[in-house]
């Protein structure tokens, strides 16, 4: 049985009431007719008139009855009669397609069917099914939802949203929430994914990571520590090279240029302890470039039979104009890695890749939301990222440890990712699936080319039409929804007769079959703010609304005010979870071995915060602060230890001489590094055998416990150095300890509006 279209019931009962009120009118006139009553006053006195319907004879309640029925028919048809085109997919003259139903996908199994939502009540929300938030059903509480066993053929979708479309209200922090279980790489623009979702994430059991490509000296990374063999270097090469190109040409000095930077990485690598570009590759450069012959000497040394040599061999032997142009597209090359803050951030690295597949993990990596001044660095960055994964599924018989989702919103401005369209094709058999986000085609044509550009679109079997205003881009997306057979009425009149005899007039109505697409260029141009398209392979396409977090969660991310509002729903979320309370996230940790996982945020807001419980860490760093804007002062601290009256002031005395003009006061702020560089000699001298620095390192080591006075109002992490007046002395005169540190560094704040987010463990 074909489904009634939208609305179709509102325009039944609507000419059901305009048949009752001409019924009625109906009825006054036959009842003055028949019993010579005033019509009006039958129109006015409504018991009479039906006591008339009712007590009338048979013949009479017959003939307003049959006059009621006509008239309703009359009334639906014309209510229901579109002007202009209607469907006729069905004849299939000229074009088959259609809009497709959301029970379709559910009958095929593409879509989930545990995905009933609350509208304003997040906790039923947070119920449905684990998967990508596509849109909602129409006037239903019913969200589209791609589960992970998706017969799909693969999960990856492209979705289209020019900027106001709402795709980080409507789709990102949907798919942020709603995935628990997978790893996810997540491009944050504005910031304010992290800002708003890591604390969730946190809670949900992720490991929170974020790298910033906008403040450089938030985080490092050195490309070069993910070098094993001779192809990771001819790969970062060649990312370095692609991005660096305006224009896309690639001659023979561009290409000779990538082999050099290949070969000198090798080099680098086989030669230099942690060796990073700025300064061993473009230092063997400068090399180069100031000596004729330091390369080619170079390369007789290495030998035939060093990987570095093949790439290094060419450019050898060049000389005059050639090696001048062959130096100067490789300084064009890597011109980004002379930067002060590209230097500095690429010389070590903070945290691992493989660190995402030991633990489910978040890494939120903001980037320029315009023109991206390191395109070079955040494309290498994707590529090694994407490539060390394929190595971890390949060495775990072709599958991902855990299964990894990339939601890559302004994917443009990441920069050109080596083989991305490679990867769409062959990332689900690893577990792993790619949300690709563009604001028209253009931005994806210029980065890839046409040709490549279209190859990634395809590679995409979902594909997600929010709003454009690039005419291509519609174009585009109206192809692929595909003609329909569209019915078209026209009417015609005719007169016969001559000019001087009457006429009879004669009108003809006539029904054509004409071609249409199903949704036009026009059309999906001014698409409505609450609408979108869906197309997915195997399936017609759906029109849906979008899904906007405000209406499916409520007011769990974002209150009234359109502050960060989870931390008020938080204790209630983590009872939903079946996990206890637990102290907010310390995004300035250090945790064990090698990944140091760094997020620093300046935001000097000052906000209240529930509850604060420390525990003491090994690793701590010190840094001296301000204090936030209200400059109120620390309260209380509790302390673990006393400490020694002589320490005290000898430290006291020497930080003065060698610091400061001035002699240091109760709770002054210091720096650690100041601290270590303190002269130790003469308390030696004076006190024995006592390591001052060892005792000082194993104070600094525990973390006092603090409460929520200590840290209000305070936005960083400081040190404060507390001058005790008792002095406690043990039996042998010796001392308990050295200097009384308080490790405030636990209490290091970040700030988003009116969300605190405590450092610490």
């Amino acid at each position: 049985m074909k489904k009634k279209e939208k609305g179709y019931w509102k325009k039944v009962v609507a000419a059901f009431f305009m048949t009752l009120v001409v019924a009625y009118a109906l009825a006054a006139a036959l009842f003055a007719i028949n019993d010579h009553t005033n019509f009006q006053e039958n129109i006015l006195d409504f018991d009479r008139t039906f006591d008339w319907v009712l007590t009338t004879d048979f013949e009479m309640q017959m003939v307003l009855g049959v006059l009621s029925v006509v008239f309703f028919g009359f009334v639906l048809s014309k209510v229901g009669e579109k002007k202009g085109f209607q469907n006729a997919s069905d004849h299939g003259v000229h074009g088959t397609s259609r809009w497709g139903e959301v029970e379709e996908l559910k009958k095929g199994k593409a879509i989930s069917s545990n995905n009933q939502f609350g509208e304003n009540k997040p906790f039923k929300t947070l119920k449905v099914e684990d998967g990508i938030v596509l849109g909602k059903t129409p006037n239903k509480n019913e969200l589209l939802i791609l589960p992970e066993n998706t017969t799909v053929d693969n999960s990856n979708v492209f979705l289209i949203g020019a900027s106001g479309s709402g795709k980080g209200q409507s789709f990102v922090f949907n798919n942020i929430i709603n995935n628990t279980k997978k790893t996810m790489i997540i491009t944050d623009p504005k910031g304010e994914l992290y800002h708003a979702t890591h604390q969730i994430k946190r809670d949900q059991g992720f490991e929170v990571f974020q790298i910033d490509f906008l403040n450089l000296d938030q985080a490092k990374y050195n490309p070069l520590d993910y070098i094993i063999k001779d192809i990771d270097a001819k790969k970062i090469a060649e990312a370095i090279a692609k991005n660096s190109s305006k224009d896309g040409k690639e001659d023979f000095f561009f290409t000779t240029a990538r082999d050099l930077l290949t070969g000198l990485i090798i080099y680098c690598k086989s030669v230099y302890d942690n060796a990073n570009i700025p300064v061993h590759v473009k230092g063997e450069f400068y090399r180069i470039s100031e000596d004729e012959n330091y390369l080619r000497e170079l390369c007789e040394d290495i030998g035939r039979d060093h990987p570095a040599y093949a790439y290094l061999k060419d450019a050898s032997v060049s000389d005059g104009k050639t090696r001048t142009s062959i130096l100067s597209s490789f300084a064009q090359q890597t011109a980004i890695f002379s930067l002060k803050d590209v230097e500095s951030m690429t010389a070590s690295s903070d945290f691992n890749f493989h660190d995402f597949q030991e633990r489910k993990s978040i890494l939120y990596v903001k980037i320029p939301m315009k023109s991206n001044p390191v395109e070079a660095l955040t494309a290498t960055f994707f590529d090694q990222l994407i490539s060390v994964l394929y190595d971890i599924a390949d060495k775990n018989y072709g599958v991902l440890p855990i299964k990894t989702m990339f939601l890559l919103d302004e994917f443009a401005n990441l920069g050109k990712i080596n083989d991305y369209e490679g990867t769409l094709s062959t990332c689900r058999g690893l577990g792993m699936e790619m949300i690709t986000i563009v604001q028209d085609l253009a931005q994806l044509e210029n980065k890839y080319g046409k040709e490549i550009g279209r190859t990634i679109i395809n590679n995409h079997d979902t594909k997600l039409f929010l709003r454009t205003g690039d005419v291509e881009t519609a174009k585009y997306f109206s192809g692929l929804a595909g003609d329909t057979t569209a019915r078209m009425k026209t009417t015609s009149n005719s007169q016969s007769g001559g000019i001087f005899t009457n006429g009879n007039n004669s009108k003809s109505t006539q029904e054509q079959y004409v071609k249409r697409p199903l949704i036009t260029e026009g059309e999906l141009m001014t698409v409505d703010k609450n609408t979108c398209y869906l197309f997915v392979s195997g399936y017609y396409p759906l029109k849906l609304e979008k899904a906007w977090q405000y209406v499916i969660y409520g007011d769990f991310l974002f209150g009234k005010d359109r502050k960060p509002n989870y931390l008020n729903y938080r204790e209630k979320y983590l009872r939903f979870l079946d996990k206890e309370i637990t102290p907010i996230y310390d995004n300035f940790k250090k945790d064990e071995g090698t990944t140091t996982p760094k997020i620093v945020d300046s935001s000097s807001t000052s906000v209240s915060i529930e509850k604060i419980e420390q525990e003491p860490k090994e690793d701590i760093i010190i840094t001296k602060v301000k204090p936030s804007e209200s400059k109120q002062e620390i309260e209380e601290i509790r302390h673990n230890d006393k400490f020694d009256l002589m320490a005290q002031e000898f430290l006291m005395k020497n930080f003065a001489e060698n610091q400061h003009d001035e002699q240091v006061k109760k709770n002054d702020s210091i720096e650690k590094e100041e601290v270590l560089e303190i002269q130790f000699d003469s308390f030696y001298e004076d006190f024995g055998e006592i390591d001052a620095e060892k005792e000082i390192m194993n104070i600094v080591s525990k973390s006092s416990h603090l409460t929520e006075e200590t840290i209000n109002d305070y936005n960083d992490s400081f040190a404060s150095l507390n001058t005790y007046t008792d002095a406690i002395k043990n039996e042998d005169q010796t001392f308990n300890a050295f200097v009384d540190f308080v490790d405030m560094n636990d209490a290091k704040k970040e700030i988003n509006e009116d969300e605190a987010i405590l450092m610490g463990e």
